[in-house]
Formats: C-alpha cells, structure tokens, sequence
C-alpha cells in the first residue's frame, strides 16, 4: 500500500517514513494500538509528539481534514474492527491493530529478529544446507549489508540463523569454525539492521550473541571483526575511550604481518579506534590510529576482509569522518577534495562519504554544495541515506535557515521518503 503523504510504500521496513520509527515504540502507541485499535488516541499521539498536521493525518489516513478534527476532539469514534485496521495501515502501522496475535508494536521482521537472540542457541528445526551452500547464502547477506539493502536483510536472516545454529551443532572440528564464522557474520548483518535503525538495545543483545558465536571460531580475523563490532555498543553508549582501548587490545593479538587478511584486520582495527579517539577528542591519538591504518592499508588492496571493507579508500573516508569529530570541517573537505569514492567500495562506505561531505558543507556554511553532496549518497546507497540521522539532522537545518536551498531540501525529503517536520510546520491544521 503506497502512503498518500510521501508516496512510500508500507512494507518498508519501519511502516511509513512520514512518522518517525520511534513513535510506534511509546508505551502509549502500543496501548492504543492493542486490539481492536483506538484510533482517536493515535491521532491524538500524532499530533503531540510529531509536526503532523490535520490535513496531512488526514492523507494518510484516508481521511478528510475535518474528520481528523472530530477524532483528535474525540467527537468521533471507529468502532468497525476492519474500518480500524484500514485506516491504522494506512497511517503506516507496523502491526495489524485487529490482530490478536500481535502484541508488539515493532514490525514482525524485527520482533523476529529479537525472538532470534533470545533463543540463540535453541533453533528451530529444519533442512540444512551443504555448507558450501551455506557459504553462498552468507555471502549474499553479506554483500547486503555493505549494500544497505536493509529490507533484503530482515527477508533473509530469518530462515539463515536458524539453518547456520543447526549446522553448527552438527559439525565438528574445523567444519564446526567455519560454521561459526559464517554464523558471526550473519550476526553482524542482523547487528547492522539494529544499529542503522537506532535499536540500540537490539543491537547490543545481537553483539552478545555474535560473541557467543565466535567463541567457536579458531580464525583471529574472525575475532578480530567482531571485536570491531563490538565497538558499535562504546559509540551507542558515548564511552569512547573504553573502546578505544578494547580495540587496542583485539590488534595487539593480531600479527599483520603473517597473511593479506591479518594485515587487514590489523588496520581496520586502528582505522576505527581512529574515530573513537576522535569522539573522545583525543587527537593525537586518533591520529596515532589512523596513521597505523594508512600504513598497513599501502600494502593491502582495498576490499572486503572477515566482512569488514578496508583499504586505502575505506582509510581516506575515515579521515573525513575524523576531522569532522575532532570539529575540524574545514580540515575535512580538504582530505575530501577532489576525491571520488571507487566503485570498488561497498555502497555504504561510499554513501558516509558524501554525507560526512554534507556535513561539513553544513558546518562551514556552503549550503548550496550541501544537497548535491546528499543526492550522491542518496543514488548509491537509498535505504541508507532515508534512515541516516545526520540527513536527517541536514535537512531540518536547511529547512530552519529559510535560504535559497529549503524549497530545494524539501524536495529532496520528499523523494527519499523522509519526514522532516519543518517544511510542513506552516500547514498545521
């Protein structure tokens, strides 16, 4: 069902982008929404905790401007079960408020995604693969994640985890760690759908459990991944410099020098604890890291290692990221300058690019090279670019300045599917 405010269809993966994700995780959304649904008192949520107006509730819903009047008074009820649901589908929902089964209001891809972490080690029965099969199954998730093809992950990862835990308690010796690594990164791509969707405490169980995987893996490269994503949860929680120092300790336990891969490892490794110190605004030593990143990364050719993308690209991308976080944006578009990402590097690697661009267009006043900036991220990696909050953040500031390019902005939230409440601010009913 396409939305009739922004034109986005509502399997997306959070419901419609016209309402931020968050709203439909309040306590009181979800009471409203238990069946049969209330839709007066989600109209009257909407119109607290968004910049929704009347007029554009009403095209989501299906609904005259007056007829949200009269529900938001609460002159008007819904009291037909279907009439209900339909109009709660329209709004993007992501449950189906007439069903009694449903008692979350997540979308079901995710509350399938926590039901995983929570029996982990208890999967459900099934066919399993040869594992050569396997390998391509993962492989292709892989190639998502780095794609920022969310919606492709949520479709897959469900039936996958299960099959990779069942291999794995199957196997033994070294078929047994192969299964392990594969399961790691089927973990890290699930961790990936979290994370980019602000589901921190998801992305931390799903952390947890990956860990609990490599533990069956006798590949340092593998260990090495994981630590570097364990370090999501230091950036969440803002404490920087524990994860600096965990990253520290996972590269220590590396030897570069022993394999491609190893040196790989090795240097992404630094070339995160570079950002970490930069977070911190520790320069010297987010300098000390990325100086160890740029080194190793000569004699590595840029690709994708244990499913993390490093090189010599992936390097110069982080250090535009670095001076951004050291509150140098100046510093930033000169190591951004004159550059263009490969085609080689993953789409989201090269979407942060021109975003991180974006960002220090914005900090130093250039709004007018700002937007192109975002319609390049936007061309190589969409679902990226719709759920990234430093777009979002971008796009309400232009809309604030009122300049030349706010018309501009609008127009380009509106084909990304974003919601930003400023352009519609004026029309509140």
């Amino acid at each position: 069902m396409t939305c009739g405010n922004c034109g986005r269809s509502h399997d997306a993966p959070l419901g419609c982008g016209c309402i931020p994700a968050e709203f439909w995780t309040r306590s009181e959304v979800a009471a409203a929404l238990t069946p049969p649904g209330d839709v007066g008192t989600v109209v009257r949520l909407l119109r607290a905790h968004t910049d929704l107006t009347q007029e554009a509730i009403g095209n989501l819903a299906g609904l005259s401007q007056s007829a949200v009047s009269r529900l938001e008074s609460g002159r008007r009820t819904i009291t037909s079960p279907a009439k209900t649901t339909e109009i709660l589908k329209r709004m993007g929902t992501p449950v189906d408020a007439a069903d009694p089964d449903q008692s979350s209001a997540e979308p079901p891809r995710i509350v399938e995604l926590r039901r995983l972490m929570n029996v982990y080690d208890l999967p459900d029965d099934g066919p399993t693969r040869p594992l050569t099969e396997l390998r391509r199954a993962v492989s292709g998730v892989v190639s998502s994640r780095l794609d920022s093809r969310y919606t492709d992950l949520m479709d897959r990862l469900p039936h996958l985890i299960p099959e990779l835990t069942r291999a794995l308690f199957l196997q033994r010796g070294h078929q047994r760690s192969e299964v392990a690594r594969l399961l790691v990164q089927s973990y890290r791509t699930a961790d990936a759908v979290a994370d980019k969707f602000g589901l921190y405490d998801l992305s931390a169980r799903t952390i947890q459990v990956m860990l609990w995987a490599s533990a069956h893996v006798e590949d340092e490269c593998t260990l090495a991944a994981a630590a570097y994503v364990r370090a999501e949860t230091f950036f969440a929680t803002q404490t920087f410099e524990a994860g600096r120092h965990m990253l520290e300790q996972a590269a220590q336990r590396i030897r570069p020098d022993t394999s491609v891969r190893a040196a790989a490892a090795y240097g992404a490794l630094h070339m995160r604890a570079a950002v970490l110190a930069a977070r911190a605004r520790q320069e010297d030593g987010a300098r000390t890291h990325l100086a160890e990143a740029r080194s190793i990364a000569k004699g590595v050719g840029e690709g994708v290692y244990a499913g993390t993308a490093f090189g010599p690209g992936s390097v110069r991308i982080h250090e535009v990221t670095l001076e951004l976080d050291l509150g140098a944006p100046e510093r930033a578009l000169s190591a951004a300058a004159g550059w263009v990402p490969p085609a080689c590097l993953p789409a989201e690697r090269r979407s942060h690019f021109y975003i991180d661009t974006a960002r220090a267009h914005m900090l130093t006043r250039r709004h007018e090279f700002v937007l192109d900036a975002l319609e390049e991220a936007r061309t190589t990696a969409p679902e990226h670019v719709r759920i990234h909050p430093d777009v979002h953040r971008i796009l309400v500031e232009l809309a604030r300045a009122g300049g030349p390019e706010a018309p501009a902005a609008g127009k380009f939230a509106a084909a990304a599917g974003i919601f930003v409440p400023s352009f519609r601010s004026s029309l509140r009913g």
